[in-house]
């Protein structure tokens, strides 16, 4: 029998820039501190439309490796 899927947990993170990779399955993201990530395309879930003041985007959890805890705004199973 087959385990049920979990719900996979999101987080906003406030990022600098945010742009796809022409011809991959990857975007980078620059948060504000200057880090740089790789975030594959299945784990970029939309943007933060409830953040009003810079750019937020939903990301899994599991996706954000060097981001850091003052860039994340909220949290939220996807």
């Amino acid at each position: 029998m087959a385990r049920p899927k979990r719900p996979t947990i999101c987080i906003s993170v406030r990022l600098k820039s945010f742009f796809p990779i022409n011809g991959k399955a990857v975007y980078i993201a620059y948060d504000y501190n200057g880090h740089k990530d790789v975030i594959p395309e299945m784990a970029y879930f939309g943007k933060d439309e409830d953040v009003t003041n810079g750019n937020a985007y939903w990301i899994a959890k599991w996706a954000l490796k060097k981001m850091k805890p003052n860039s994340i705004t909220n949290t939220r199973p996807k």
